[in-house]
């Protein structure tokens, strides 16, 4: 007995120790069958997919969905057309999205298509219970709505060129429009060349009957006129200065205008204008005339929009602002002579008023 004890004992250590074959979570066979699953996942989601897109769709497999009436007119129009600079005009073309057919190329015409949330299982997992909760944005269904036409083109199959040119007007840079829609802007050109042309031809009663009331403010004579500090902008001295001015406002004023709407554009110029004749009258005892103490407020305004919120061109802005500034050096080197006739302390209230008016902006103007 003990030598058998013995031996067996000498058997179990020389061999080696058997361990017993439980299955390893991460074993090959268990990895396989998870690729399975995924795989027949996949597979299943595929295969509901086409079924539901086949089952609406009156085009077979392998075939592409017919044209709409209005893509094949096109295609006939332009196959007699042969004008190769034709492509870079406006005009109706094939829609990109659908290739002239009309039909939503998610659904392909069937108004629904597999669930991206669940996958087209259904399901959002389940519970302690092990029971299936369903999907939240198809509730179950495996499918959600679509819509069965293109939606680029409403199912016409083509862009039309009314559509073309609404989505250019929508969505174009404000200041490539040059000012057309400038309403306030060239309202100040008509009001200020009609008092100066007023001035020319009725000078007796211009003199006696307008100018009084539009003088610069004087705190000495008139000190409750309030309203001088804004009506000096509207005359000028001679029509170069007119001229001049109605010039720079018409191409500055009015790409801004178009850029930040009319309402903050006519607050942006009587800003300036409020600004520029206050340190006219603090700082030049002669007063000043002109619409160049707005001018300055569109200029500084311009270049602090841009550089706050990036509206209008960038260097536009800046060779605006440079601009105003060799303006205001030649004004001040003027002033040091007998020719100086230049308002400084006017410009300069104007364009510091520009940049306090968008400083104290909460948010971007909206046209």
């Amino acid at each position: 007995m003990q030598d058998k004890e013995s031996e067996n004992a000498q058997s179990e250590t020389s061999s080696p120790r058997k361990v017993p074959s439980t299955p390893h979570p991460f074993s090959d066979k268990e990895v396989l069958r998870s690729g399975e699953t995924e795989l027949e996942r996949a597979n299943s989601l595929d295969e509901t997919t086409s079924s539901s897109a086949s089952s609406a769709s009156p085009a077979s497999v392998g075939s592409s969905p017919p044209l709409t009436a209005d893509a094949q007119r096109l295609l006939e129009n332009s196959a007699h057309n042969s004008d190769s600079s034709a492509s870079s005009k406006l005009g109706d073309r094939l829609c990109p999205r659908c290739s002239g057919t009309g039909i939503c190329r998610d659904c392909h015409g069937s108004g629904r298509i597999a669930c991206p949330v669940c996958r087209g299982s259904g399901k959002a997992g389940s519970n302690n219970q092990g029971k299936a909760i369903p999907c939240r944005a198809c509730k179950g269904t495996k499918h959600i709505a679509c819509p069965p036409k293109c939606e680029s083109c409403g199912g016409k199959g083509i862009i039309t060129t009314s559509f073309q040119k609404e989505i250019l007007e929508k969505y174009a840079p404000p200041a490539l429009s040059h000012g057309h829609g400038a309403k306030v802007t060239k309202i100040l050109i008509i009001i200020c060349t009609a008092l100066y042309a007023l001035e020319i031809l009725q000078p007796f009663q211009f003199n006696f009957l307008i100018r009084p009331w539009l003088y610069p403010y004087d705190p000495h004579s008139n000190p409750w006129e309030l309203w001088r500090l804004f009506t000096a902008a509207f005359l000028h001295g001679g029509i170069s200065h007119l001229l001049c001015n109605m010039y720079c406002l018409y191409i500055i004023g009015g790409e801004l205008e178009d850029i930040i709407g009319s309402k903050h554009f006519l607050l942006l110029f009587l800003a300036g204008c409020l600004g520029g004749n206050i340190f006219s009258v603090l700082f030049n005892p002669a007063g000043g005339i002109g619409a160049s103490t707005g001018l300055f407020a569109i200029l500084t305004g311009y270049w602090a929009f841009n550089k706050r919120w990036g509206l209008g061109d960038t260097k536009r802005s800046q060779d605006y602002l440079w601009s105003g500034l060799a303006i205001l050096v030649i004004g001040l080197a003027l002033s040091q002579t007998d020719v100086g006739f230049l308002d400084n302390w006017g410009h300069i209230g104007g364009g510091l008023a520009g940049l306090l008016y968008v400083l104290f902006q909460r948010k971007p103007p909206i046209r």
